[in-house]
């Protein structure tokens, strides 16, 4: 699930950044063919499988092409990930929420990972030892 979420992610947020009009502009009776024009959007979503697991999804973008957003799911077993981005001329940062298991705080990529223990009951007993 790790590495499709994570392709999912660079996928969608590469193509925001490519989602640009051009348009020509008249000003002082002379014609300027103008590109990449961003222009704003929003969107967000929630939803349930009715089995205990929710995914939740909000992204918005302005007029110079900068993103923000945040996307995340919680099990029945109540393992959650929440990552909140930003897409800018910076370039794409991340804070990640997770209690995942085998996630550790390393913050590769300018992404900052803030990592808590599992629910005990998906441990693996041979941890308990």
């Amino acid at each position: 699930m790790d590495v499709t979420v994570s392709c999912i992610t660079v996928l969608v947020l590469t193509c925001v950044f490519f989602l640009v009009q051009s348009e020509i502009i008249v000003e002082n009776n002379q014609a300027q063919y103008v590109s990449n024009i961003f222009k704003p959007f929003e969107f967000a979503y929630e939803s349930n499988d009715g089995l205990g697991t929710t995914q939740h999804r909000k992204e918005s973008g302005d007029d110079k092409g900068s993103v923000k957003g945040s996307y995340g799911f919680t099990d029945s077993s109540g393992l959650y990930r929440a990552v909140d981005y930003v897409a800018d001329k910076l370039g794409f940062r991340a804070v990640v929420n997770t209690n995942e298991p085998g996630t550790s705080e390393q913050n590769p990529a300018d992404t900052v990972w803030l990592v808590q223990p599992p629910p005990e009951t998906v441990v693996p007993q041979s941890s308990k030892l």
